[in-house]
């Protein structure tokens, strides 16, 4: 194995990096849409709560105050049919009373109910909500303790004769399961319904949870209470959008990121492919440039061997005849050869004899021969070098 092979190539990286990177980026687009739809569907949930509650205010504590404005018309403001009609209307930790307009401010007239008797003049509180009480339901302060919320309510001229208007006070628990949280709007919503826009703890009406304050994505809707507007907040129980276009995201994430090894792989596979073809056509080539230079030593080895052959046959017949003259010119001579003239011709003759042996040699040498087979001999392991 190659030194670093586990290592991946660069344009490896390169690719893995880009499609993981247009994952990612995918993935925080497809989350913003979701969480965007998301949002808009718990805008429309919380608004449809709004409207929901507004009307439930109107038919569940607005009509009880209103057949008690009819009822003190008829009667031009009797007490007597006043406490009558109260007394079936009223909640036992309520009150509801009926008061005059006078030159200091209101009087009681009449009325049931804790906190308030006949002729007393009421708390700056509850004249300012008779000051503001009108045709339609005019809530006044909210209070919640902790336990139970206080809620008050006025009514008022044209449903009454002028100088009159009936205030009501009750105790609700924000918490139980009433009307008023029970309705198809806030099945999917944990909501809550304050006094004031900004969710204030002692100015909470209503709740169905009681993890308070909300926490995640919220929206907010007004509630028209006459005059007056409450606010809804809500935070949806589970994603508005549905489970798959929640998971859409993570599923991009999960299968881009997968695809992004897979790519890679694929891309190192190739790469890796591409280098050993290279290598080996570089091996490919060495070898057969080597087979070539061995090929032009092998041409030029035959050529100088046929060259060798060539001047050893054509040697032996000249250095045949200088033989023959030899021998011709000591036979000529005969005994009265001078000495000086013999060992010249001695040495003559043997290196003449001496150059035919080379030629005969070098024609031996190249000619060509077919092997022959002998039998193997065993060389004791004494003798061998």
């Amino acid at each position: 194995m190659e030194r670093g092979g586990w290592r991946p190539s660069p344009l490896t990286v390169a690719v893995t990096l880009v499609v993981a990177a247009a994952t990612v980026l995918g993935f925080v687009l497809t989350n913003r849409s979701v969480a965007s739809q998301n949002q808009a569907l718990l805008k429309s949930e919380t608004t449809q709560a709004a409207e929901y509650v507004s009307s439930i205010v109107s038919t569940v504590l607005g009509a009880p105050l209103q057949s008690l404005a009819t009822g003190v018309s008829l009667t031009n403001g009797s007490p007597t049919a006043f406490d009558a009609e109260a007394k079936e209307a009223t909640q036992a930790s309520g009150a509801i009373i009926l008061a005059r307009k006078a030159a200091t401010g209101f009087v009681v007239v009449a009325g049931v109910g804790q906190g308030f008797t006949v002729g007393q003049s009421p708390d700056p509180s509850v004249v300012a909500t008779l000051e503001k009480a009108g045709g339609s339901l005019t809530p006044g302060p909210v209070h919640y303790d902790g336990k139970d919320t206080t809620l008050t309510f006025a009514l008022g001229p044209p449903l009454l004769p002028a100088g009159l208007a009936i205030y009501e006070q009750l105790q609700i628990s924000p918490f139980l399961a009433i009307t008023a949280t029970q309705g198809a709007p806030f099945h999917v919503l944990e909501a809550t319904v304050y006094a004031t826009r900004a969710p204030r703890g002692d100015q909470l009406i209503l709740a169905n949870t009681h993890s308070l304050p909300l926490v995640g994505p919220t929206a907010s809707a007004a509630v028209a209470v006459g005059p007056v507007k409450w606010w809804v907040v809500a935070a949806a129980r589970s994603p508005l959008a549905g489970g798959f276009p929640n998971a859409a995201p993570l599923i991009i994430l999960g299968v881009g990121l997968l695809l992004a090894l897979a790519i890679g792989s694929t891309v190192e596979v190739l790469v890796r492919r591409q280098r050993y073809a290279t290598n080996l056509v570089t091996m490919r080539t060495a070898e057969l440039d080597a087979s070539h230079a061995a090929l032009r030593r092998s041409e030029r080895l035959s050529a100088l061997g046929e060259m060798a052959s060539t001047i050893g046959h054509e040697l032996r017949n000249p250095l045949a005849a200088v033989i023959n003259a030899h021998f011709m010119v000591r036979h000529t001579l005969g005994t009265t050869i001078d000495p000086d003239v013999d060992r010249h011709l001695d040495m003559a003759e043997r290196q003449t004899t001496r150059a035919a042996t080379l030629a005969d040699n070098l024609t031996a040498f190249v000619r060509q021969r077919i092997p022959i087979r002998c039998p193997s001999i065993s060389v004791p392991w004494s003798t061998r070098s």
